[in-house]
């Protein structure tokens, strides 16, 4: 009952209206401004799904984690929300896992809009669908886990949104830049610095794209799994460092 009443708080939010109707947007832009990039149709889909998620998680995680994290402090009613018999763990996990179900299904229908726009343009491409399943839960939803506990780490170190916008900010530019070096076919410019480095990154880029670039070449092997299993398990830390923190403020 928790989870579903925070949904129809989220969905009443025209922020979170905003953040749905914008991805989608650019999910078509983008569709259609990379459209020749690639020769081949599905490695082509492959690229377009990276950059957009690349592009529009952190900043679909960063703008929606204060309307979800901090609203009992922006409404000042944070005492009389403690005070209720809701236990901190139940809340925090149900607000929690709200923020990644909001920031999976925007991101999910902006992947259909993706698909839509290159059956269009390309007809059916072979392996479609099980890529977008393979991406779907293997990188999409560990990257959104993560990126909601971050964001609840943040939230929870301050009363406002500043700080959540300036490290997501921050996170957004950083991993751009990191991708730049490496090589990343889809940003301008960008060019291998060290191959080292490069090897190095497909195993501990957090998000996994890199390995999933190199897999357009290479198989992915075993750097993907572990990595994967990896930033779970780094989400379920964050979660439980964060939350005892929390619990011995607020008891």
């Amino acid at each position: 009952m928790l989870i579903f009443n925070e949904w129809r708080y989220a969905v009443r939010q025209p922020l979170v209206w905003l953040c749905i109707i914008i991805p989608l947007i650019f999910s078509v832009m983008l569709s259609s401004g990379l459209a020749a990039v690639e020769v081949d149709s599905l490695k082509q889909f492959k690229l377009n799904i990276t950059m957009l998620q690349m592009m529009q998680l952190p900043v679909l995680v960063g703008v929606l984690a204060p309307v979800i994290f901090l609203r009992d402090q922006h409404a000042s009613m944070q005492e009389l929300i403690y005070a209720t018999q809701t236990s901190l763990f139940k809340r925090s996990l149900a607000r929690v896992c709200l923020l990644i179900c909001l920031v999976f299904i925007i991101s999910l229908i902006s992947v259909l809009v993706m698909i839509y726009m290159h059956v269009r343009q390309f007809g059916y491409i072979p392996n479609m669908v099980s890529f977008t399943v393979f991406n779907s839960f293997l990188v999409l939803l560990p990257n959104s886990c993560f990126l909601v506990v971050v964001a609840f780490f943040v939230c929870h170190k301050s009363t406002t949104s500043l700080p959540n916008y300036v490290v997501f900010a921050v996170l957004w530019i950083g991993y751009i830049m990191l991708a730049s070096i490496t090589g990343n076919p889809l940003l301008a410019g960008s060019s291998i610095i060290s191959n080292r480095f490069y090897t190095l990154f497909v195993w501990l880029d957090p998000f996994a794209y890199t390995a999933v670039i190199n897999s357009l070449t290479n198989s992915l092997g075993a750097s993907f799994a572990i990595n994967r299993v990896v930033v779970s398990m780094l989400a379920v830390g964050i979660f439980y460092i964060t939350f005892s923190k929390n619990k011995k403020i607020h008891y």
